[in-house]
């Protein structure tokens, strides 16, 4: 069901291959009941920003449409641009995109404008654009995390999540308590996380614990003239001492970094957990384009 691999070397997961097929389906239904006749659509992603598995997605995906009688090719974005109020690719012109990446990614910021272009485009229909990122937005959370129109029942549930706010200069409320935001980034840079409200993946966090308190007031500063960045208080995990057969190293490889865990399903049924940890020493070991992780599976057999 999957394999492990290490420190950069390329592997696949396992994955809930019912249920990957249905929303590829639903979605390919969505498609076709929007285009017309004559129209071409667009699978649009960055084809760097994942391994083998994600890719082989947009290949599953463009199989799936075509049974439906919809014409689509996946359009890496590396090589799309808007054209004539059309989406242009290596195949030709599209005027129904379905956009498979996350606004504010790092990728994106590679073709500043990009996204806005595509929207703003004359003659593209884009799905799966902003709506569905209410779903990811950290925005979403930290309004929820802070509210104080939700009963006591249901503050006691966002209590599991970590204290999180929009980096603003204002007042809100954490567990009943006021503070201003960016005054308590500022004096708290110890246990202080910034987080990009749309990222994915850990990408763009920037831990306090790590930098300088001038590198600290700088990244403060630069991520509230951005504004879209939420602070979140740091939250300490366990150490796991776990033992890994690393490919590329040639040899076992021991860490006590504090894992990363999600679920795993395999048809429908839960089957354990995925699990992600880091083997550069330090906080922060699973953040960063240089960091050295295993990702494997923790199977539960009944």
């Amino acid at each position: 069901l999957a394999r492990v691999y290490s420190d950069g070397s390329k592997g696949w997961f396992g994955f809930d291959s019912l249920n990957v097929g249905r929303l590829i389906m639903e979605r390919a239904r969505w498609v076709r009941r929007v285009c017309r006749s004559g129209d071409r659509v667009a699978i649009l992603g960055f084809a760097g920003e994942g391994d083998e598995g994600s890719t082989r997605v947009f290949e599953i995906e463009e199989a799936v449409y075509r049974t439906l009688g919809i014409s689509c090719d996946f359009v890496p974005v590396e090589e799309a641009a808007v054209e004539g109020g059309v989406l242009v690719g290596p195949k030709g012109p599209y005027n129904v995109v379905v956009r498979y990446f996350l606004i504010g990614s790092k990728f994106e910021r590679r073709m500043p404008g990009f996204a806005e272009s595509l929207k703003a485009a004359e003659n593209v229909t884009v799905l799966g654009g902003a709506s569905y990122e209410v779903f990811t937005s950290k925005f979403l959370l930290a309004d929820l995390r802070c509210s104080q129109a939700l009963s006591a029942s249901e503050r006691a549930w966002f209590k599991l999540i970590p204290r999180t706010a929009r980096l603003r200069d204002e007042w809100v409320f954490w567990d009943g308590i006021p503070i201003e935001p960016l005054v308590w980034a500022e004096r708290n840079q110890s246990v202080a996380v910034l987080k990009p409200a749309r990222g994915a993946g850990s990408r763009g966090v920037i831990l306090g614990a790590t930098m300088s308190v001038q590198e600290w007031r700088d990244a403060l500063e630069q991520a509230a003239l951005d504004g879209g960045y939420v602070v979140q208080e740091r939250v300490v995990g366990d150490e796991w001492p776990t033992a890994y057969w690393s490919e590329s190293m040639g040899g076992v490889v021991v860490t006590a970094e504090a894992p990363l865990f999600g679920p795993f399903s395999v048809n429908g049924w839960s089957a354990g957990c995925y699990v992600r940890q880091g083997f550069n020493p330090g906080i922060g070991s699973l953040l960063g384009g240089d960091r050295i992780e295993s990702a494997s599976c923790l199977a539960s057999v009944p």
